[in-house]
């Protein structure tokens, strides 16, 4: 019976390496492609690698920049991670070392000036292992390796990754395993500096996306809600003048000061009325715009001031295209979650955009109006990880069901002049904020999910390059 083409029971080669390697090698390049951060890289690294590795201890130490409100200049060495490391010896590292170190000492040569240690044996430059010592029992003897992670930006540290096997003293031979270990760790490199240039290129996405959004937004904003409210300033100041010229010249003639008094009271609450009401809607457009332009800042956030000030930005895109805007859906209790408002903008601004636009070109009807609605849900319960989710809902004709999630796609559209590129760098936004952006329902409605956590991971590397951006040629 003839075998099935494709099939092969001969004798088959050894499969060289280790497997698991080769998975954990996989995942920090998908997470790469993700547009991972740094330090979710480097926690990916930890995480995963102490649980294969042969080595005994694995630490990340950065040299900080010299103490200037010392007389020394001396560079210190900070304790960023560790796995395998006794916690009351990392607790006095952190203590003592935390202090001024010889520039010429191991540590700065491999962090600072790119040294690498491919499997050393400690023996033959114990004097040079000195700062180690409250780590690693270097006196029994033992192996390490050491490679360097470069700073994305001056304002960012140098990173060294170390690997220490305990073998005991006099042993000639690498420990077992170290050469995969330390191949890995090379591989590692070259994905850390390329996550360095993924998250740039996101900075740079996002910078120029919100250029292109104010460029769009702003010839409507000035031509129509701020220089309408000029020119009611200016109406307004031009009567209230002429009614004080009649006044004053009352005032000259009465001699019953009250009723002079009276006049001028009236003539301050007609001030009052109207156009106090028309400054505070001036400055709300100016502080939603000034609200998408300023850089990013991690702290306490109001999500739905964020949400309102969204509406408030596109509130005249929304009326010429006849769409109603509106939060249809509100927690009872305030909401405050640690997060970045800027980013949280930029997010809403693009989905009620991008709703305004495909409700545009359908006719108002009878029975129904173009809408688009917004409902917010907050989950006090203390164990979820997304308690904050935002919806964002549209009664458009919605997205072909032949794209799918595919919408987030970098290159995917559905308008004949889009560039496919806002909800793209909106997903990413969203899972930098440690969230997730989805596409809910593609029709009747439309609905968009974002949810977030109540307080969000670190992004210190978007922070920087988005801070930075501009700087660099």
């Amino acid at each position: 019976m003839p075998k099935e083409i494709g099939t092969y029971s001969g004798p088959r080669a050894r499969p060289v390496g280790h497997r698991q390697y080769d998975e954990l090698l996989k995942g920090i390049i998908r997470a790469v492609g993700e547009n991972t951060s740094r330090e979710d890289l480097l926690r990916l690294l930890m995480d995963r690698l102490s649980k294969i590795s042969h080595a005994d201890a694995i630490v990340i130490l950065e040299s900080a920049a010299p103490d200037t409100s010392t007389d020394t200049t001396k560079k210190t060495i900070k304790g960023s991670d560790q796995r395998g490391v006794n916690t009351n010896r990392w607790t006095r590292f952190i203590q003592e070392h935390a202090v001024n170190i010889p520039p010429d000492s191991i540590i700065h040569k491999v962090i600072d000036n790119g040294l690498t240690i491919d499997v050393w044996s400690v023996e033959h430059f114990l004097e040079d292992m000195q700062v180690f010592h409250t780590l690693f029992d270097i006196h029994i003897g033992g192996w390490i390796a050491g490679i360097q992670l470069p700073r994305a930006t001056a304002r960012h540290n140098n990173l060294g990754v170390f690997l220490w096997y305990q073998t005991g003293k006099n042993k000639d031979a690498p420990p077992p395993g170290a050469d995969q270990d330390w191949r890995f760790l090379e591989f590692f490199q070259d994905c850390y500096s390329m996550a360095g240039y993924t998250i740039r290129k996101v900075a740079r996405s996002i910078i120029m996306q919100r250029q292109e959004l104010l460029r769009t937004l702003t010839p409507s904003i000035l031509n129509h809600e701020i220089n309408a409210r000029i020119s009611f300033f200016k109406g307004g100041l031009d009567q209230i003048e002429k009614e004080m010229k009649v006044h004053l010249d009352l005032l000259s003639h009465l001699s019953i000061p009250n009723d002079s008094t009276l006049s001028v009271q009236k003539v301050l609450r007609k001030i009052s009325k109207q156009l106090v009401p028309q400054a505070n809607q001036l400055y709300s457009i100016s502080e939603s715009v000034m609200g998408l332009t300023r850089r990013i800042a991690s702290g306490p956030t109001d999500p739905i001031r964020e949400i309102r000030s969204s509406i408030e930005l596109l509130s005249h895109a929304a009326s010429e295209a006849n769409v109603l805007v509106e939060i249809d859906k509100i927690p009872d209790s305030s909401i405050e979650i640690v997060s970045d408002p800027a980013l949280l903008m930029h997010i809403m601004v693009n989905l009620i955009k991008n709703g305004i636009e495909a409700l545009q070109p359908l006719p108002v009807t009878m029975e129904q109006e173009k809408r688009i609605w917004v409902n917010i849900d907050w989950s006090e319960e203390t164990d979820s990880n997304h308690p904050l989710q935002i919806d964002v809902c549209d009664n458009g004709l919605g997205i072909p069901s032949e794209l799918g999630n595919r919408i987030f796609e970098a290159g995917i559209t559905t308008k004949k002049l889009g560039h496919g590129l806002g909800l793209a760098i909106c997903t990413m936004i969203a899972g930098y904020l440690g969230g997730e952006l989805l596409l809910y329902s593609p029709v009747n409605p439309t609905q968009f999910r974002l949810t977030l956590p109540k307080c969000s991971p670190k992004i210190a590397d978007l922070e920087e390059e988005l801070k930075n951006v501009t700087e660099r040629p």
